[in-house]
């Protein structure tokens, strides 16, 4: 039943989003629900056949096409087959309606304060970027609205022998891994916020004391323990910030999917819908987590993993496409 649906694909196309919703070469429309041939797919497969041996064999027999406009049809052929990415946009929508695209509660008020991360996963090599690419984040929520436009650039590719640029191999065998997190206000960013007032306020006291010349009155010992002091708190501030703002240690995972993008290599946007899986590192259980409980949370003995209504982890819908530029 519903459970085992979850099971069949990590994503699907999207016909809610426009116009230009479509699936395997077709679009439909948004009024009549009916398929229809979409240009750009059409053109990409018979520029493709152009280029085989089949497809120029037939091109050169025929009769009723002029040798200039053979020419044109291989080098217009040419140029949409011999497309090479170079940038990958991302545009994140929000979830999905429903109860299947709503997002498990993470915090105590049963809502989340969900952000999207975005890497790219080659088949050989490492996953980039390494922060990754990153949503802003929506408070309070278990159906966020992002509508923000990401971008990432390729790596990989090389030159051919005539000294153009090639990267299809790459974007063939590359994923896109979206992972949502919850933001939280955990220790590290307690610790950040002590460190940031404790640096205002040393700050304002130095400030003062060397209007009222209190600091040249100041006799060596004192000028060291003052240059420990100060230290100390620079240490703690950079060390906290680096753990709460920049790594976000405290987030908690939610979900996470991977699409391949080979399937972009047409030149169109992909409107889809992502079905989020278990994070590969589950979210180890709190004391925060342990006074929610709920019937939507799964715990063994030293991890919890919330699940929304539906037994899934939501459902988010995303616009995905390559460009050269």
């Amino acid at each position: 039943g519903a459970a085992a649906a979850w099971q069949i694909e990590d994503w699907e196309y999207d016909y809610e989003l426009s116009d230009s919703e479509q699936s395997n070469g077709s679009i439909r429309s948004s009024v009549t629900g009916v398929e229809k041939p979409d240009p750009i797919q059409q053109l990409y497969e018979l520029s493709k056949f152009i280029l085989s041996a089949e497809g120029g064999r037939q091109l050169e027999e025929s009769k009723s096409v002029s040798k200039q406009n053979k020419m044109l049809l291989i080098e217009r052929a040419a140029s949409v087959v011999s497309f090479q990415p170079r940038f990958l946009r991302v545009d994140i929508i929000g979830t999905a309606h429903g109860t299947e695209g709503l997002l498990p509660a993470m915090d105590r008020n049963g809502l989340c304060d969900p952000y999207v991360t975005c890497r790219l996963v080659p088949g050989e090599g490492t996953t980039y970027p390494k922060k990754g690419v990153s949503s802003a984040t929506t408070y309070k929520t278990l159906t966020p609205q992002w509508n923000q436009e990401l971008e990432i650039p390729l790596r990989g590719g090389s030159l051919d022998s005539g000294g153009y640029f090639r990267s299809e191999d790459v974007v063939d065998t590359t994923q896109l891994e979206f992972t949502v997190r919850d933001a939280d206000v955990g220790l590290w960013y307690l610790v950040y916020y002590f460190f940031r007032l404790l640096a205002v306020g040393v700050a304002m006291v130095a400030a003062a004391a060397r209007i009222e010349g209190l600091s040249d009155e100041l006799t060596t010992n004192q000028r060291r323990m003052t240059l420990t002091g100060v230290s100390i708190i620079c240490f703690g501030f950079i060390s906290s910030y680096v753990m709460a703002v920049l790594r976000r240690s405290d987030d908690e995972y939610v979900a996470r999917c991977t699409v391949p993008i080979g399937m972009l290599m047409d030149q169109r946007e992909h409107a889809l819908r992502l079905i989020l899986r278990e994070p590969g590192e589950k979210t180890k259980g709190s004391k925060k987590q342990q006074q929610m409980g709920g019937d939507d949370t799964k715990e063994s003995s030293d991890t919890v993993v919330r699940t929304n209504p539906s037994g899934g982890f939501g459902i988010l819908r995303v616009r995905l496409m390559l460009s050269e530029h």
